[in-house]
C-alpha cells in the first residue's frame, strides 16, 4: 500500500495565513462596529433626549457633546488599532490607516441613517455633511494613532499634530463660511 504524500504547493502557505489574519481582522471590525456603534447611540440619547447634560461646560465654550463624541471616537480607533497590531504586527501604517477608515465610515454611515431619522429635513445634505466630515476627522485619527503605534515617535507625532492643526488654522481663516452654523 502506497503512502498518502501531503504536499502544500508553492504560496498556498502564506495564502492561507493571510486568510486566518483577515479573518481575526474582520471579526475585530464586526465587534468594534457593534461596541462603538451602541456607544454614539447611547451618547446621542442622552444628550438629545435627557436633560442630564449640560450643553457647554461651566464658564467655557466648549460643547459637552463634542468631548463626548470625540472621546468615543479616538478611545475606539486606538483600541481597534492596537488589536489589528496585535493580529498582525506587520502591518503597514497605510494598510493599518485603509482597515480603520473603513471601519469608521461604515459606522459613521450607519449611525448618521438612525440619526437622520430624528431630522425633519435635509436628511440628505446632513447625512452627507456628517459622514465625510467624521470620515476625514477620523482619518487623521487614525493616521495619528497608528503612526504612534508602529513607530513610537512621539516627537514626529507632535509635530505631524502641529502641522495639521495650523492648516487646519489657515483653511479656517480663508474659508470661514466652514464653520457657521
Amino acid at each position: 500500500m502506497a503512502k498518502a504524500e501531503f504536499t502544500i504547493v508553492k504560496g498556498t502557505l502564506p495564502f492561507l495565513v493571510s486568510l486566518i489574519v483577515m479573518n481575526l481582522i474582520t471579526k475585530t471590525a464586526f465587534k468594534y462596529f457593534a461596541i462603538t456603534l451602541v456607544w454614539l447611540l447611547l451618547a446621542f440619547y442622552i444628550i438629545n433626549e435627557t436633560s442630564f447634560v449640560p450643553e457647554f461646560i461651566p464658564y467655557t465654550p466648549i460643547k459637552i457633546r463634542g468631548l463626548i463624541f470625540t472621546f468615543i471616537h479616538i478611545t475606539t480607533i486606538i483600541f481597534f488599532e492596537k488589536e489589528v497590531l496585535h493580529i498582525n504586527p506587520d502591518l503597514t501604517i497605510s494598510r493599518l490607516i485603509f482597515y480603520s477608515i473603513g471601519v469608521w465610515f461604515i459606522i459613521e454611515s450607519v449611525y448618521q441613517a438612525i440619526r437622520q431619522l430624528t431630522f425633519d429635513e435635509n436628511r440628505l445634505h446632513s447625512f452627507l455633511v456628517a459622514v465625510i466630515a467624521m470620515t476625514i476627522f477620523n482619518s487623521i485619527i487614525s493616521f495619528l494613532t497608528a503612526f504612534q503605534l508602529k513607530t513610537k515617535r512621539t516627537d514626529r507625532l507632535i509635530t505631524y499634530i502641529i502641522v495639521i492643526l495650523v492648516f487646519f488654522s489657515i483653511v479656517i481663516k480663508i474659508f470661514p463660511n466652514l464653520t457657521a452654523p
